[in-house]
């Protein structure tokens, strides 16, 4: 529940697009005495410490062990929520017996013991390169993948038949073949040769220059997986982190997502031919409220507000800001002194900004990488030069065609990036299932040229399955929402959710309505005793005839955050 409660908290949260992330310490508790400089630990933290003290060594002999023969058993780290001694001595033994395990694993083996379990749980081997396909590592009975010349080398036969592709041996040229029962295309590979030859049909035939030739290690024909992958047509993700190579069939990935949401699919196709070729500049004001309690349990009551004005090709897209967070920043800092001090900062004077006017700007260009620049944030990052715009990474989608975007392009697109290859299907898996309980054909009903989606808790709850505990599955069933949608872009949301977190009561209403000329929207929630917010917004679009420049300023520099 407490996970659930967290991943509420940061939604809500952000919403606000206002408030700092100050994070407000508990009350301090009565346990809790200084004398003079002494800080005295309380008697749950002397109890931690105790246990921490007595279980690491324990915990590091295990690690030692199961690290040589590289088989991670890793304790699990519960803790007991409490505050006596005794809750504090059970945690540090449980924190004390992992920590330990891990810190012996990583000396005996050199790898992670977390990573090398998640690798077996995948099938794969640790300590060696692995090749990842449809959520699963392959399986190499006798000779594993190699890195040579920087590319992934690989057992042809193995990760080929895999891919659904046909693998034959010339044992008098030395050439393997792979060709495809889809499409008539061959690729020809010799071993030692640096070339490769590939036929599409009887009369276009093409020769490759590889970074790696093919060659023989331990009776298997080894070949690079990049290059025979990218031309089978799919996509090669590489996590260095877990040493994986992940190979992910691009279409009928988007096939089998697209075909969940044909309905959603079809509203969005008339509407982006619909506004295909126009330029389009939208204004949007923004106006709310977050409540929080000091320790007496005293509201304290922040408010803010923003302005944006967008201006889109369709393909490319710049919003332009203006954040006023003066009231909302002087009552935080009235109530919580200790914000201040942390900040050791007059954000008003020191940074010499107008807090009732912050400015940023939000940069999507066509090639689907998107940039920030916030002049506030240049200085507390004391960047030296002013035009400096942060690279927040990419949402994967090539917006050159926007009129063939799909849902499973917007889904998909995203996910296939380096840095999170290894976890790409389970994210995917994941994504497409909350979606599908939510706008998927299953949850549709169609009415002339409108459709609605109905959504409720229990859905959601059944469709993010083990990510959620009884607990909070449980907290899901009083959740709600309706949306209906027309082709002439017309739209009505509505949702609803009520329940009890440990006693305090939360509450969410969400209302918002529209068509492509503008719309407004509202949205409140709240935990009692611990915080409320209000939002009101409000969008007028209209189409334009000129545009601002959709791309970076001349001179700009970019820091890439590689998110």
């Amino acid at each position: 529940m407490k996970k659930l409660l967290a991943l509420f908290l940061s939604l809500t949260l952000a919403l606000s697009l206002a408030v700092p992330a100050f994070a407000l310490e508990d009350p301090v508790p009565d346990t809790i005495a200084e004398e003079g400089d002494v800080y005295i630990p309380t008697d749950y933290e002397q109890g931690q410490e105790t246990g921490f003290d007595q279980s690491y060594s324990k915990g590091y002999e295990q690690g030692l062990a199961d690290g040589k023969l590289g088989q991670p058993n890793i304790p699990a780290y519960e803790s007991t929520e409490g505050d006596t001694f005794d809750d504090g001595y059970a945690d540090g033994c449980s924190l004390g017996l992992y920590i330990g395990y891990c810190d012996g694993y990583q000396e005996a083996s050199g790898r992670d013991a977390e990573t090398d379990a998640q690798l077996l749980a995948k099938g794969g081997v640790p300590g060696q390169v692995n090749v990842m396909f449809d959520g699963r590592c392959v399986a190499f009975p006798d000779t594993a993948p190699k890195i040579v010349n920087a590319r992934t080398m690989i057992p042809v036969r193995a990760v080929m038949e895999n891919l659904g592709q046909q693998v034959a041996w010339d044992p008098d040229t030395r050439t393997v073949t792979i060709s495809s029962p889809v499409v008539e295309q061959v690729i020809y590979l010799t071993i030692g040769s640096t070339t490769a030859t590939v036929t599409r049909g009887e009369f276009d035939k093409e020769t490759y220059t590889l970074d790696a030739p093919a060659y023989i290690d331990g009776g298997r024909t080894m070949v690079p997986l990049r290059f025979l992958s990218e031309t089978c047509g799919y996509t090669v993700l590489w996590d260095k982190d877990f040493r994986t190579a992940v190979v992910v069939d691009d279409d009928a990935l988007l096939a089998e997502i697209d075909s969940k949401f044909t309905h959603l699919n079809d509203l969005l196709a008339s509407q982006m031919q619909s506004q295909a070729g126009k330029k389009y500049q939208q204004v949007d004001t923004l106006s709310g409220k977050v409540t929080l309690y000091d320790e007496n349990g005293k509201a304290v009551p922040c408010p803010f507000s923003a302005a944006a004005t967008s201006y889109t090709d369709g393909r490319s897209c710049k919003m332009e800001l203006s954040f006023n967070l003066k009231e909302a920043i002087t009552a935080l800092v009235e109530t919580f002194p200790e914000l201040s001090e942390g900040l050791n900062v007059d954000l008003g004077t020191a940074l010499r900004t107008d807090l009732s006017k912050i400015p940023a700007t939000i940069l999507l260009t066509g090639d689907g990488k998107v940039y920030f620049q916030m002049p506030l944030l240049n200085k507390l990052m004391e960047l030296e030069n002013e035009n400096t715009w942060l690279c927040l990474g990419s949402t994967g989608m090539d917006l050159s065609q926007p009129e063939s975007l799909t849902i499973g392009q917007a889904v998909l697109a995203p996910l296939l990036t380096d840095s999170n290859a290894f976890y790409c299907q389970e994210a995917l898996d994941l994504s497409v299932a909350m979606l599908e309980a939510m706008f998927g054909d299953q949850a549709a009903k169609v009415s002339g040229s409108s459709v609605t989606w109905t959504l409720d808790g229990k859905a959601l709850a059944a469709a993010m399955g083990t990510e959620l505990d009884e607990e909070s599955a449980a907290l899901l069933d009083t959740f709600s929402m309706v949306m209906t949608k027309d082709k002439s872009g017309a739209y009505n949301i509505t949702g609803s959710w009520k329940a009890d977190l440990e006693g305090a009561a939360l509450a969410l209403d969400l209302k918002c309505k529209g068509d492509l000329t503008g719309g407004t929207g509202a949205f409140s929630c709240s935990i009692q005793d611990l915080f409320a917010l209000e939002l009101s917004t409000t969008t007028t679009i209209k189409t334009v005839t000129t545009l601002p420049s959709l791309t970076l300023p001349a001179g700009a520099v970019v820091e890439d955050l590689g998110i």
